[in-house]
């Protein structure tokens, strides 16, 4: 049975709206949070809740599912090809949570940042917390000094380079009040206010996600709304909920979902908004249910894009493998440098340098330029990027091969 959301029964039935309301929020398989939800210029507060449907249920179990034939892709993959792979992800994710709030990016540009090729500092500390995402870093969102120590280290600068005004002023967060509009400048929200109330309702809101007695998607989801709801900062607070989502999905299952959620999330913009906005409605009487579907299922889509891209490439990878072999199949030392030229030309296709081929092959630095000088010459890209010449295989050569 689908769950629907208590917006389309009131447009439905409003006579059986407040009935269903009620059963919903007395249902022994309703979980209540001591949390209110107000929609702008309304009078009614509702206590924020969820149900245990079976749609939910459902959809976690696909996500456990498709999670399971993640890891079964990523140990049939070299791990140079991950590496490249986790590159690329950073990139799109860093482009496209900073797009979703409006914020120009280009990939070249987040690539050079990442490679140290750029001299500017902006997008620099959100890449660098996102690199933090593959490692066994712990981030600490315990209090909400931590949540403003992260916030510092990750937007603050960016933020206040563009708008000095923008900068915290309160004790831990704003002391203003924050408005959030549509294009033509009707306002959809208004975040809570005076500063002692976003610290009441933030340190509830860090209960819930520290919480595991709540399945982990389930308090990852109801997060994410309540600090967009809170709206804790003047700028900066989507691409905040998202990172700490992504933190926790990282430590839950693998860093690469979590580096392509933003990603999933600002290729469906509008029903992002859409499920926030809706949530937030008098008619939706706090049911935060239909949030945590949408959500969850931005989740599994997350899975389901990059399940989809690693089959791809590791087709691809078997055949270009294959004509390898067959190539240079009774010169070992030749077979495995050009294997390796081609897992360095995989997704960013940044390429592998003269320490690293020889790191992997055990030989001197003259055997392997011998080596290379050996290719034909339209086998071979070289790249040459911060004083050092990256080596990678050029794959149109396979369209001949």
């Amino acid at each position: 049975m689908v769950y629907e959301s208590l917006n389309k029964i009131f447009y439905k039935n409003k006579n059986e709206h407040k009935k269903i309301y009620e059963q919903r929020f007395l249902s022994p398989f309703a979980r209540h949070f001591n949390f209110e939800i107000k929609q702008f210029n309304h009078n009614n507060s509702f206590m924020a809740f969820y149900n245990y449907s079976e749609d939910l249920v459902l959809l976690i179990e696909k996500i456990y599912r498709k999670h399971q034939h993640l890891l079964t892709l990523i140990e049939s993959l070299p791990q140079a090809v991950l590496k490249q792979f986790e590159l690329y992800c950073i990139v799109d994710e860093v482009h496209s949570t900073s797009a979703i709030e409006g914020i120009h990016s280009t990939h070249r540009e987040l690539k050079d940042v990442i490679e140290g090729n750029s001299n500017s500092k902006y997008f620099s500390s959100i890449i660098k917390k996102y690199e933090i995402l593959t490692s066994n870093e712990t981030v600490d969102f315990e209090t909400c000094k931590d949540i403003r120590i992260f916030y510092d280290d990750f937007v603050n600068d960016d933020i206040t380079a563009d708008n000095p005004k923008n900068k915290p002023d309160g004790k831990i967060f704003r002391l203003e009040s924050v408005d959030v509009k549509n294009s033509s400048g009707k306002i959809l929200h208004r975040g809570i206010t005076p500063e002692g109330k976003i610290i009441e309702n933030m340190e509830k809101a860090l209960n819930i996600l520290n919480d595991e007695n709540i399945p982990a998607l389930i308090r990852i989801a109801v997060f994410h709304y309540i600090f967009v709801y809170i709206h804790p900062f003047y700028d900066g607070n989507g691409r905040t909920a998202r990172f700490i989502s992504s933190y926790y999905i990282a430590k839950i299952f693998h860093y690469l979902p979590a580096l392509r959620l933003s990603y999933v999330i600002k290729n469906q913009r509008k029903k992002y908004y859409d499920l926030i906005h809706d949530t937030e409605l008098e008619i939706n009487c706090g049911d935060i249910t239909p949030f945590i579907l949408g959500f969850c299922l931005f989740v599994y889509e997350t899975f389901e894009d990059i399940c989809k891209i690693l089959t791809h490439k590791t087709e691809q990878l078997n055949k270009y493998e294959n004509k390898i072999f067959e190539r240079f199949n009774e010169d070992e030392l030749t077979l495995k440098i050009c294997l390796n030229l081609l897992y360095g030309s995989a997704f960013l296709g940044q390429g592998i340098t003269m320490e690293n081929l020889v790191k992997v092959t055990s030989k001197s630095r003259n055997t392997i330029k011998e080596r290379l000088n050996s290719l034909p010459e339209k086998f071979l890209i070289t790249d040459k990027r911060n004083k050092k010449n990256f080596y990678k295989l050029n794959t149109l050569i396979f369209k001949d091969l």
